[in-house]
């Protein structure tokens, strides 16, 4: 077998909103209302996705190429001032179908503006095609911003 390209960009402008039959964090919908596709816009070449009528989004991007064991996802994902009248938790996440979750950040709301590094590694192989998911859980009118992601080759 052929090995695959050394390395992939994930364009923001490749998220689309995914379909609550295909989203691998249902189980935390219950009493939220799902972000339409009009949360989600380009900033400078990042993804965001703004909480204002909304308070949970995932998002699914498909892998151009085909994806190998030890694969190694990385990127940031950054948030202005968390407002919220109550304090709450909001939830980042990165999942696959076939390795469920496979990073998970919780930040606290209210907070301060920042930015946290992605990493994480493809734990099975999945065809071109396949679906990567990034996940917002929130409580506020907030605002998340992904970067650019990278797919890299196994060292």
């Amino acid at each position: 077998m052929e090995a695959p390209p050394s390395g992939l960009e994930i364009p923001a402008q490749g998220w689309t909103s995914a379909p609550p039959a295909e989203d691998p964090f249902v189980e935390f919908e219950d009493g939220r209302l799902r972000c339409s596709p009009f949360a989600l816009r380009l900033e400078a070449n990042w993804l965001e996705v703004t909480t204002t009528d909304c308070n949970y989004a995932t998002l699914v991007y498909r892998f151009s190429r085909d994806v190998v064991v030890g694969d190694v996802v990385r990127g940031e994902v950054a948030w202005a001032t968390l407002a919220s009248l109550e304090p709450a938790i909001g939830t980042l996440a990165f999942a696959t179908a076939r390795d469920g979750v496979l990073w998970k950040h919780e930040v606290s709301i209210p907070g301060e503006a920042d930015i946290v590094k992605v990493e994480f590694t493809i734990g099975q192989a999945a065809p071109a095609g396949s679906a990567l998911y990034f996940h917002v859980r929130n409580h506020g009118y907030n605002a998340w911003q992904l970067s650019p992601l990278t797919l890299t080759d196994p060292a």
